[in-house]
């Protein structure tokens, strides 16, 4: 049986006690999706509601959790409207989950430009991106998107 989460920061904790303490960067965010999807896939639809992951206010919710050995920064958002962002910068390192709806991200190259990958996500998908990378991101309405960063 399952352990029974009432908040995303116990399923944090959870995962962060099984990534070996030597992990960081790019390579702990990858190793996060990888173990916060399969534990996402395995919840119930009653214990997903009841990790609240709507925000509050109805648009964000950010949390700075300190994690022993790690600190990660999470923000949940609510898109209620479809949202493009052209050629933008990551600012960090960070991990894009797809909780609801639906992300498209195109990812240049940041020698040539003319170069890129495309790739379609949704629900229960996600990918990391590291600092400085170059990309255009469609959100489709009503899409509710988990973004996890190194602090």
């Amino acid at each position: 049986m399952l352990p029974s989460y009432t908040t995303l920061e116990q399923i944090f904790s959870d995962i962060n006690k099984s990534i070996n303490e030597k992990i960081s960067g790019t390579n702990f965010l990858e190793l996060i999706k990888f173990l916060l999807i399969e534990k996402l896939n395995s919840l119930t639809e009653n214990d997903l509601k009841n990790l609240k992951l709507m925000p509050l206010n109805g648009k964000i919710l950010e949390k700075n959790i300190n994690l022993g050995n790690r600190k990660i920064v999470y923000k949940i958002e609510y898109f209620d409207k479809s949202v493009s962002i052209i050629k933008q910068k990551t600012e960090k390192d960070c991990l894009s989950i797809i909780l609801e709806g639906f992300k498209s991200i195109t990812i240049y190259d940041n020698t040539d430009h003319e170069k890129s990958i495309y790739s379609n996500l949704s629900k229960n998908m996600g990918i990391v991106l590291s600092l400085d990378t170059v990309i255009t991101t469609k959100i489709a309405a009503k899409s509710i998107l988990l973004s996890i960063s190194n602090d």
